[in-house]
């Protein structure tokens, strides 16, 4: 398993969702994707990042992305 993935999983460290849309805000199809990062300090602060997908998988595929930044930018990978 590699770090992405562990902090994926690991529910200390972030919580993610995806979901398909329902409103007629969007296309019939899209999905939607919020990752939370869990590991910051002050709970009121908690950062998050969202997108949309035309999949399940890819909105997987952009958070898996996400994750890899802020690793990177930790100088974690």
């Amino acid at each position: 398993m590699t770090l992405i993935e562990e902090w994926m999983n690991s529910k200390k460290k972030t919580y993610w969702r995806v979901w398909e849309c329902t409103t007629t805000d969007y296309e019939e199809g899209t999905w939607q994707w919020v990752l939370f990062w869990m590991d910051e300090n002050d709970e009121r602060k908690t950062a998050y990042e969202y997108g949309l997908g035309l999949t399940p998988e890819e909105c997987e595929t952009a958070i898996k992305e996400t994750i890899m930044v802020r690793l990177r930018n930790l100088n974690l990978l």
